[in-house]
């Protein structure tokens, strides 16, 4: 029988790592994010976040530049809301013919807005990977964020504990690299004998 597990979390939470190790186990992943990616690509999402965030959000190719468009929605949640709006539908569509076509026992979708965006209804069950605040904040200094675009990502997605609340299962990923994959092992055997 066939689980789909929905992968969520703060960003910087670990969420990418963890589902490296799902995918090592035997797991069957699907990122939303490079979806998501895949899909502003495409000339009609083009035109539609032109005509709503501008055209300085195209690089020299005509091209969504990411850094463009995440500097104007992670600040201002109406922008946020409208590009959710036009991203959302395609990406759910494109998902649900990933897991109707997958031949896997386990598929997991790692998705940063799994609950905000509502796709949790198409999980049998749900993962959130939790770090602090703090350990967030110090792993985005890696990506050459800047610390106030950092914060503004952090408060852009909703609040932890009520991820957590949601969630049917929680990782607790302040630690290092051995303790998280532990952790990663042993829900992934529950997971697949349940």
């Amino acid at each position: 029988m066939k689980k789909v597990i929905g992968l969520t979390g703060g960003v910087a939470s670990g969420k990418s790592l963890v589902t490296k190790f799902f995918r090592l186990l035997g797991a069957e992943i699907i990122k939303a994010d490079l979806i998501g990616h895949v899909i502003q690509q495409n000339q009609s999402t083009i035109n539609e976040l032109t005509k709503c965030f501008g055209s300085e959000i195209l690089n020299i190719q005509g091209r969504i530049e990411r850094k463009k468009l995440g500097a104007i929605v992670f600040s201002d949640n109406e922008k946020l809301t409208q590009l959710n709006a036009i991203m959302l539908p395609k990406i759910k569509k494109l998902i649900k013919q990933f897991i109707d076509r997958s031949k896997s026992n386990l598929i997991v979708i790692e998705m940063a807005i799994l609950f905000e965006a509502g796709f949790e209804d198409i999980c049998d069950e749900t993962v959130v990977v939790y770090s602090d605040e703090a350990v967030q904040l110090h792993r985005l200094s890696f990506r050459k964020i800047s610390e106030s675009q950092a914060r503004n990502i952090v408060k852009s997605q909703m609040d932890i504990e009520k991820k957590i609340k949601l969630a049917n299962y929680v990782i607790r990923n302040n630690s290092n690299i051995y303790d998280l994959k532990a952790k990663v092992r042993s829900l992934y055997n529950y997971l697949v004998k349940s």
